[in-house]
């Protein structure tokens, strides 16, 4: 299990995402002017090595830029995922299509999670095989693509999970109709 862990640290790094700061060495700044948070936040960030394990959004107004950074992310910060007839509730751990509710498999959840946060990205079919094995038993190749087939059997026409051969899958938006 822990070479399971370290090798999907390796291939799925996490990182903090930082918008703002409240509080700096036990002192309350939140009456502060967010201009001022901002120059503690970077101050803050400066420990951290660029980019890997903390980044901080950018400063601006502009509502393509914020989309851009949501969608870089993995667009969940709310722990939902829209994707046109489809609603993914990530820490409830609901599918819905079309307002309707979706029974999953926990290893079909572990399935859709695993493609849903890369939409639109190629997720290995070894990232795959270790999203949806647990700790007491591997998971074969073939029981991926038995899991990937049931699961494109649930979402029907609400959603596109492609194979791409000797790549991975990609989960893609249905076309709106």
């Amino acid at each position: 299990a822990a070479s399971r862990v370290a090798t999907l640290a390796r291939s799925t790094p996490a990182f903090y995402l930082v918008f703002d700061m409240l509080r700096e060495s036990g002192i309350d700044i939140v009456g502060h002017m967010l201009r001022e948070r901002r120059v503690h936040l970077e101050r803050f960030a400066r420990a951290f090595p660029a980019g890997e394990t903390l980044r901080l959004s950018p400063v601006t107004t502009d509502r393509v830029v914020v989309d851009a950074l949501f969608a870089s992310v993995g667009g969940a910060l709310d722990g939902v995922i829209k994707l046109n007839r489809l609603r993914v509730d990530l820490v409830g751990r609901r599918l819905s299509i079309d307002d309707a509710e979706v029974e999953l498999t926990a290893r079909e959840w572990l399935l859709l999670e695993c493609l849903v946060r890369r939409t639109g990205q190629i997720v290995p079919k070894e990232r795959v095989q270790q999203a949806i094995a647990n700790p007491e038993q591997d998971i074969t190749p073939n029981a991926v693509e038995v899991h990937v087939s049931r699961l494109r059997a649930k979402l029907g026409d609400a959603a596109v999970i492609r194979s791409l051969r000797g790549l991975g899958y990609r989960l893609e938006e249905a076309k709106a109709p």
